[in-house]
């Protein structure tokens, strides 16, 4: 009984008493941070519009250009990587580090434990050079 009506009483509280600011966040909830990577020159409308079309987002989208970098390093990024068809014995550490220091630079494993071998496949987070190619295989 006492706990329905402290939910009653608490359910219309708000973390922010300005509704403005509640509004801001509600706007910047889904922000990215892009980098074109081509020496070339290339139309921003252009880009834009690709991106409108591949996402088509429900509340449209704003793009703005950055001409200098403030110190935010876009030469790499985290990604998650599946191994897929390894051999049973193969679904641990020692492959996920061999697997990733090919391709990019070992951030660590979802591997609780050696025993965890029932996975259909390996996930390992990786830190990639954006500026290298993608591999799809690597022979072991």
């Amino acid at each position: 009984m006492i706990l329905n009506a402290l939910v009653d009483t608490t359910s219309n509280l708000n973390v922010t008493s300005d509704p403005e600011l509640s509004q801001f966040e509600e706007i910047n909830a889904f922000t990215l941070i892009g980098r074109i990577l081509s020496k070339k020159s290339f139309n921003p409308n252009a880009v834009k519009n690709a991106l409108l079309k591949a996402w088509n987002p429900r509340f449209g989208m704003e793009m703005n250009s950055v001409e200098e970098n403030n110190g935010e390093n876009l030469d790499s990024a985290l990604f998650w990587v599946q191994a897929r068809n390894l051999p049973v014995r193969s679904i641990n550490t020692i492959t996920a580090k061999i697997i990733e220091d090919t391709i990019g630079r070992f951030v660590k494993t979802d591997l609780v434990s050696e025993n965890q071998r029932w996975m259909k496949a390996l996930r390992i987070r990786v830190e990639l050079n954006v500026h290298k190619p993608l591999t799809d295989s690597i022979k072991l």
